[in-house]
């Protein structure tokens, strides 16, 4: 059995533009997780967070810390309908770098 070198190189290739992409997304002015849309995000969940505070009157009234740390927690982040959101993120992502890939050669 023989190791084509060309797939290895193609393979090597492939992992370190998808990398570097990744980690590069902060920069990338097409990505939804460029540097303005991200703090316009977390400007807007404070925000969100401040008036959902406020919004509640007598002993239900709570600071918006408390509120952040509510909707930080594992119980929402790992919910099991979060997690199904997860898997079909990543399985759409992978299909469609899959397909993209199939085009090249």
């Amino acid at each position: 059995m023989t190791i084509d070198p060309h797939a290895i190189h193609d393979t090597i290739v492939y992992l370190t533009y998808h990398l570097g992409k990744a980690i590069t997304a902060f920069l990338d002015r097409g990505s939804f997780l460029y540097w303005p849309f991200l703090l316009s995000a977390i400007f807007l969940a404070l925000v969100v967070a401040v008036v959902t505070a406020h919004a509640r009157h007598g002993e239900e009234r709570r600071s918006w810390r408390s509120v952040v740390r509510e909707y930080l927690s594992g119980n929402v982040w790992w919910h099991a309908s979060a997690r199904a959101d997860y898997r079909l993120y990543f399985r759409t992502r992978s299909s469609c770098i899959d397909i993209q890939r199939a085009d090249v050669r």
